[in-house]
């Protein structure tokens, strides 16, 4: 005999995932030793998808690097940085959309750029991220929906585009 129980929650649990945030620094001293923190301990997680797998993989090659060729982690991590802020900045943005925006989003998926998308890698967006709204306009209206109510995107503009000018 089974017993068909009445669905309900008891509770809930999220966990807490460590994602990026321009302002954190994945390196430090103890003492007069140099501590380089990578993966999830780094915040090495892209913040809208809440992956981290490959960054965590490039931070800890980046701490190699600087190690082995004694050169400074933050210029090591600076493309991954760099990735991390990108999708940072993303998700800033998407936060900003109603449901009619995120239907305009949808909608300027066209084949021209969900072929692009299948052609490149999305854990290297950075340098070709300018690119998506000449493949399709639609995406300029997307981005003016984001921009258009006040809030922290003008800090997060500002940070981004200094980021990626310097």
């Amino acid at each position: 005999m089974v017993r068909v129980y009445p669905k309900r929650s008891v509770s809930s649990v999220t966990p807490k995932v460590a994602l990026h945030h321009p302002r954190l620094k994945p390196w430090g001293n103890v003492g007069r030793i140099p501590v380089y923190l990578v993966g999830d301990a780094a915040s090495q997680v892209k913040v809208p998808t809440a992956g981290g797998t490959v960054t965590g993989i490039q931070g800890a090659q980046a701490a190699a690097n600087s190690l082995l060729n004694g050169t400074s982690y933050k210029a090591e991590l600076r493309s991954v940085k760099r990735e991390l802020e990108l999708h940072w900045f993303l998700r800033i943005l998407l936060e900003r959309l109603d449901n009619p925006g995120y239907d305009l989003l949808v909608g300027a998926l066209s084949s021209r750029l969900r072929a692009f998308l299948g052609r490149h890698n999305r854990d290297s967006m950075a340098p070709i991220f300018w690119r998506l709204p000449l493949l399709e306009p639609r995406l300029f209206q997307v981005a003016l929906k984001c921009l258009r109510w006040p809030s922290r995107i003008s800090q997060a503009y500002s940070r981004f585009f200094t980021f990626f000018a310097g």
